[in-house]
C-alpha cells in the first residue's frame, strides 16, 4: 500500500494560475462592459444629433422661404414706379438698389446653410445606421436608401 499526498505548498503555481486566470476573466468582463457602454452611448449620441440637424433642417427651409420673400418684396420695391409728389434722388436709387442685392444675397446664404444642414443630416444618419448596424443593402453590397 503506497499513499501519495501533496501537501498545499506544492501546489502554489496552480492557485497562483488559477487566480490569474480569474483576473484575467474579470478584466475582460470589465472590457466587455465599458465596450457595450461605450456603443449605447454612441448610438444615443448619433439619434440625438439626427433628430436635432433634422429640426434644424425644418428651421432652415422656413428660413430659405423667408428669403424668397424678402427677395420678392425688395424686388416689387424697386421696381415700383416712384411717387409722382417726391423728387427721383440718386440716393433713394441707390438704397433701392442695395436692399435688392442683400436680400439676394440671404437668399443665397439661406440656400448654402440649407444644403449643408441637409447634408450633415445624411452625413449622420448614416453614421447611426452603421453603429446600430442597420445600414440597408442590396445584393452587390451597396448603399441603398429605398424604402421598399
Amino acid at each position: 500500500l503506497t499513499l501519495t499526498y501533496e501537501p498545499p505548498l506544492v501546489r502554489r503555481a496552480e492557485r497562483n494560475q488559477y487566480r490569474a486566470s480569474l483576473i484575467s476573466y474579470q478584466r475582460s468582463r470589465r472590457n466587455l462592459m465599458a465596450f457595450e457602454d461605450n456603443v449605447v452611448t454612441d448610438s444615443r449620441a448619433d439619434l440625438r444629433e439626427v433628430r436635432r440637424l433634422a429640426e434644424s433642417y425644418r428651421i432652415q427651409q422656413r428660413a430659405v422661404e423667408l428669403a424668397y420673400s424678402q427677395v420678392d418684396n425688395a424686388r416689387s420695391t424697386f421696381l415700383a414706379p416712384p411717387d409722382p409728389g417726391s423728387p427721383d434722388t440718386a440716393g433713394a436709387v441707390a438704397a433701392l438698389t442695395q436692399q435688392l442685392l442683400e436680400a439676394q444675397n440671404s437668399l443665397v446664404q439661406a440656400q448654402n446653410d440649407l444644403y449643408t444642414t441637409y447634408t450633415l443630416y445624411l452625413i449622420t444618419r448614416l453614421n447611426l445606421f452603421l453603429d446600430l448596424e442597420l445600414l440597408p443593402l442590396d445584393a452587390r453590397g451597396l448603399f441603398c436608401d429605398d424604402p421598399a
